[in-house]
């Protein structure tokens, strides 16, 4: 089989990295660092056996530009990535407007009832001041290519008591060391870098 071309295999392997998960208590921007690790060059011969890695680095404005690839759209100048409370991946304007779901293209799983949790939260007001910890997987399911990273989200989470008017705002941070494995036509490559989330949401409490 006809090894992929150097242009393709590097888009295929920005494209396997992930783009979120169902972390954030807010919707938030995603601000991705992954670098992947992947068999370059590798020969055998009657005396020697050579062999070369690769290295890409990742981040969002790449992953952005490689979804337009792959759902054959363009997105508007100023796009972002945006994770929602849900799980959901969003591409998004440059004033926070939604513009495409690309979750189709990613899976997101994550259990907070498991979470480790730290700090105090108020349930009559919603007051908030947390520090928590859980596990993530996120699962990639394009036609060509399937991966798998895991990591540890640490999540802090501040919201003061509404105002007389009853509005409240909550701010969500969230930082995770990923790493995985995954496969690329055929080609074995592994991930590591980290992942930030940070989301603001302003809400009127009754």
């Amino acid at each position: 089989m006809k090894s992929p071309s150097p242009a393709s295999f590097l888009a295929a392997v920005l494209l396997l990295l992930p783009a979120g998960a169902a972390l954030a208590s807010v919707d938030s921007y995603l601000d991705l660092q992954v670098k992947a690790y992947y068999q370059k060059e590798s020969s055998i011969s009657n005396d020697r056996e050579r062999g070369r890695v690769g290295t890409v680095r990742i981040d969002s404005k790449q992953l952005l530009r490689l979804a337009e690839q792959e759902l054959n759209t363009r997105f508007p100048d100023g796009a972002q990535l945006k994770v929602a409370t849900d799980g959901k991946v969003i591409v998004t304007d440059s004033g926070g407007r939604t513009v495409l779901d690309i979750s189709n293209l990613i899976e997101a799983k994550s259990d907070s009832s498991k979470a480790l949790f730290n700090g105090e939260y108020f349930p009559l007001t919603g007051k908030e001041n947390t520090r928590n910890y859980f596990p993530i997987k996120l699962k990639l399911k394009f036609r060509e290519l399937t991966g798998s990273v895991r990591g540890i989200v640490f999540e802090r989470v501040s919201a003061p008591s509404p105002d007389s008017d009853g509005i409240q705002i909550v701010h969500g941070r969230s930082d995770t060391t990923l790493s995985g494995k995954g496969t690329i036509y055929g080609r074995r490559a592994y991930y590591e870098g980290t992942m930030k989330l940070d989301g603001r949401e302003v809400s009127i409490v009754r």
